[in-house]
């Protein structure tokens, strides 16, 4: 094709010339043949810059949709630690006695200082509260205690601290053994009570003792609906809603058909309000009490175990079939105390 086009343009100088001026038909050719190679040029250019443009838009949809998965990743890291919170703050108020602003301060520092959270979790494990590691671990955490307003004497004890024979002895005088009849309770999980997977499961058979001698059996398919109330002597809640259950009783608005039973546990002899008998006389706890039992092989109160205990106080309500109608934790309002007993006899 480039020989044809250069043979005619030279004719075409030839003719209209009358002569053949060789140097331009040679220049001429040569601009043909330079401008055809640019245009091939040009169109490979395009196809180049096409290429470069798709490939442009390519990235940018893909750093856009990494932009948009680090917002996610961000998203569920503040979902994670708000529930972490959630979760620290649950357990340290129900099941570790402190108060509101306690367990929110000390969850918040939990959360977010990976060394404190570190220091923590090594006071959790200690199978040795004498070791080094231990008192490394109380030291670092001892500032983040004092802001939080926590009194919480140092792992190693101190010259005054009951000897291990001394502890033995009060756990022993303390406790009954329990037995269990049926399956335990799965741990509650939940605030909310129509979210509990327990609820119309069987709920099992408690036998023990309370800290007279006389025998104790929590069984609601025998004795009819029943309201057993775990109580810890040490917890703050626990000193908080006995009152207002005893005021419903007072008021005589526990519903008649309900047997109240308490479950004495989490005991802990170095704490306040032990031992746990004197202190339920002075709070005026005037229905049945079952003093739980502990297994030391799993290390569990053995009552608050089978029923699946996730803070204290901590209670179940069990209906007349002996299945589980409702559990909770913690503090709650008398009127929705009584709205669920009420519920449990079957009245509206």
């Amino acid at each position: 094709m480039r020989a044809v086009a250069v043979a005619v343009a030279g004719l075409f100088i030839v003719s209209a010339c009358g002569g053949v001026d060789v140097t331009e038909s040679r220049e001429y050719a040569s601009l043909l043949t330079e401008n055809e190679s640019l245009s091939g040029d040009l169109a490979d250019t395009r196809v180049e810059l096409g290429v470069s443009e798709r490939r442009l838009r390519d990235l940018d949809q893909r750093l856009s949709d990494a932009e948009s998965q680090i917002a996610d990743v961000d998203e569920q890291q503040l979902a994670v630690r708000s529930d972490f919170a959630d979760y620290l703050t649950y357990q340290f108020t129900n099941a570790g006695g402190l108060s509101d602003a306690q367990s929110s301060c000390l969850s918040e520092v939990l959360v977010n200082d990976d060394a404190a959270r570190a220091a923590y979790l090594v006071l959790l494990t200690s199978t040795d509260p004498g070791s080094e590691e231990t008192n490394e671990a109380y030291e670092a955490l001892t500032g983040t205690f004092d802001e939080c307003g926590l009194e919480i004497p140092a792992p190693d004890g101190g010259a005054s601290s009951p000897t291990p024979d001394d502890l033995q002895q009060a756990m022993e005088d303390s406790t009954r053994p329990v037995e269990v009849i049926g399956s335990s309770l799965p741990t509650l999980s939940t605030p909310d009570i129509d979210s509990d997977v327990a609820i119309g499961s069987k709920a099992p058979v408690l036998i023990g003792e309370d800290y007279d001698g006389r025998s104790i059996r929590i069984d609601g398919a025998a004795s009819g609906p029943t309201m057993v109330v775990v109580l810890a002597h040490w917890c703050p809640h626990c000193n908080a809603e006995i009152p207002n259950l005893n005021r419903l009783r007072d008021e005589g608005r526990i519903p008649d058909g309900v047997d109240v039973v308490a479950i004495s546990s989490l005991v802990n002899p170095t704490a306040p309000n032990f031992p746990p008998d004197v202190w339920l006389t002075e709070v005026d706890w005037t229905y049945p009490v079952l003093a739980d039992g502990v297994d030391l092989e799993r290390q569990v109160f053995v009552g608050s175990d089978a029923l699946g205990v996730s803070g204290v106080p901590f209670v179940v309500l069990i209906d007349g079939d002996g299945n589980v109608a409702a559990r909770w934790a913690g503090e709650r309002d008398p009127e929705e105390t009584v709205r669920l007993l009420t519920s449990l006899v079957g009245g509206n």
